[in-house]
């Protein structure tokens, strides 16, 4: 697949999109206090868009040591993109 937009974490979700949200609480032997949800409700998708970003993050230093002749650091940060990318693949079901 293929997908353009103006940003890469914008086309990051138009490729991936966002995960579904599937929560089933685990059964309890004792009642207690319930962890308070993620900033974007989910632990997956709090996850996924911490993903997103540093996809991005990555794919920016990647450029910058590209321009600079860096390629030493291009290539790890193309490595860490491409896991960044495998991670979003397997919690998104890709």
């Amino acid at each position: 697949m293929i997908a353009m937009s103006d940003s890469f974490p914008s086309a990051l979700n138009a490729l991936f999109g966002s995960a579904p949200v599937t929560t089933a609480p685990a059964p309890s032997p004792t009642p207690g206090p319930s962890p308070s949800p993620g900033p974007s409700g989910s632990p997956a998708a709090a996850t996924i868009a911490q993903l997103v970003r540093s996809a991005s993050d990555h794919y920016a230093n990647a450029q910058t040591a590209l321009k600079s002749g860096d390629f030493t650091t291009y290539g790890q940060e193309l490595r860490a993109l491409e896991s960044d990318l495998a991670r979003l693949r397997v919690l998104t079901g890709q």
